[in-house]
């Protein structure tokens, strides 16, 4: 029986000593580090961050911030701007709901739509167009189904414009305890407490029960090896060598101003260049164009026996630019591709009306 207790033990010990490896077990600085701080410092100086254990020191620092933050967010109703938003947002909401709903697309389009289809049908009945005896029920008919659309829809709106304006003034009433009560409350005392109840019941167990971490063991969430942690002396003394740095170096932004200046002299010049030449280069290009238009229609007024009867024909038909526009599309389908914008061009400038 002996030996039988003694082979449990030899082989449990055997699987503890398998499972922590060449691990130490932690000491008391590192225990006090774990349950202080939620972290361990090894014999080399390699600090891990332990997920499991939160440490009182952080939990605290997080409660402080939170209250620090419920603090600010009361200030908020101190704030001169944020009061002036939301007086303009609640303004615009009155807006929408009057101006523009209301008055303008109720009130001023339902009169424009009346207004404009009744000017049809008066112009069609002093016309007398074909139709024109069912002008008046069509403008009637028209203008009503408008409104039938336009006043349920203009209302609408308008009511969510009014909706708007109340629970504008709520919110920004309501957001800053919102959040108070929320870093407050629920960060700086629910959070916390948790934390502290997790950290006292946890942490001291996982202290006696577990061993040194090692890198090979960091897995970065678990246990997080800390490669480096900026402290407040490490800051000051980069703030610092910022500083002095930038002193020494003072002579070269001054090179730098006017190297800037004189790129944005050298691309003023460059633009004015630029201008010139597009004006010389429409003033040409109207020259030219000025030039061929008097050539077509030298050669319309003057046709040859090649195409006379063709300039003849379309004459009488009454041809103008408006009605080469007309025809574009099968005109494409007529000519070559690449001469296809240029004989439009010129043919409605054949029949360009003589000033």
């Amino acid at each position: 029986m002996k030996s039988l207790k003694l082979t449990i033990a030899c082989l449990l010990l055997t699987i503890f000593c398998f499972g922590c490896g060449a691990s130490k077990p932690l000491n008391a600085r590192q225990k006090g580090q774990l349950i202080w701080q939620g972290r361990i410092t090894d014999s080399q100086n390699l600090t891990y961050d332990i997920y499991l254990c939160p440490g009182y020191e952080p939990v605290l620092e997080y409660s402080r911030d939170n209250f620090i933050q419920a603090g600010k967010d009361f200030t908020l109703y101190t704030s001169k701007p944020r009061w002036a938003k939301m007086g303009s947002e609640t303004k615009d909401c009155l807006e929408f709901s009057y101006e523009d709903c209301l008055r303008d697309f109720i009130v001023k389009d339902g009169k424009k739509v009346w207004d404009d289809n009744l000017t049809i049908a008066n112009r069609q009945v002093n016309r007398k167009s074909f139709g024109w005896w069912l002008a008046y029920p069509w403008a009637l008919t028209k203008s009503t189904v408008d409104n039938v659309f336009r006043v349920p829809i203009g209302l609408i709106g308008s009511a969510g414009g009014v909706v708007g304006s109340v629970i504008v003034p709520a919110w920004y009433g309501f957001e800053p305890t919102g959040r108070a009560v929320f870093n407050g409350g629920v960060e700086g005392c629910g959070v916390t407490a948790l934390g502290l109840v997790w950290n006292t019941a946890a942490t001291p167990l996982l202290s006696l029960t577990e061993f040194e971490p090692t890198p090979a063991r960091a897995d970065g969430i678990w246990v997080k090896l800390i490669e480096f942690e900026n402290t407040p002396a490490d800051i000051d003394n980069v703030a610092r060598l910022g500083t002095i740095l930038i002193e020494q170096t003072e002579q070269f932004d001054s090179k730098r101003q006017q190297a800037q200046q004189d790129k944005e002299d050298k691309l003023k010049e460059l633009e004015n260049q630029r201008q010139q030449t597009n004006v010389r280069y429409h003033e040409r290009l109207a020259e030219i164009n000025d030039a061929e238009s008097d050539l077509v229609r030298q050669l319309i007024d003057q046709p040859t026996s090649d195409y006379e009867a063709i300039v003849k024909y379309l004459k009488t038909n009454r041809w103008s630019p408006e009605r080469i526009d007309s025809i574009s599309k099968q005109l494409k389908r007529k000519l070559p591709a690449a001469e296809y914008k240029k004989a439009i061009r010129l043919l409605k400038a054949a029949f360009e009306p003589v000033a």
